[in-house]
């Protein structure tokens, strides 16, 4: 009986030594996973933050863009006016040089189309 004891403690403790090897293997390989998926996580907060730069870059160009337009188009609106001005006062200088060449009076004729 003692013998078998024996063998019995010696079986018992030899499948612990397996069991504690599986063990730290295991471990092993988790941790050896978990480090991979750390490393993958941090290369990937990397990139969302080159992209979150490169969004910030991409929206100040629009909010620019978007300035530059506004000004031209208020400058287009000034050009227009401008222009409408311009073309009255030459159409009041055609009417007075019209008049002028029908009277040959051309102080009466541009106090009568310009007043000022």
């Amino acid at each position: 009986m003692v013998c078998q004891e024996k063998d019995m403690v010696l079986i018992l403790t030899s499948k612990l030594g397996v069991n504690e090897l599986c063990f730290f293997f295991l471990c092993f390989v988790y941790l050896s996973q978990v480090a991979d998926r750390h490393d993958l996580l941090l290369k990937l907060q990397g990139n969302v933050k080159d992209l979150e730069e490169q969004n910030r870059e991409a929206m100040a160009t629009i909010n620019h863009r978007g300035e530059v337009i506004k000004q031209l188009r208020e400058e287009i609106k000034t050009l227009e006016r401008k222009v409408g001005r311009e073309s009255e006062l030459n159409r009041k200088m055609k009417n007075i040089i019209q008049y002028s060449h029908s009277n040959r009076d051309i102080p009466s004729a541009a106090k009568q189309f310009c007043p000022y």
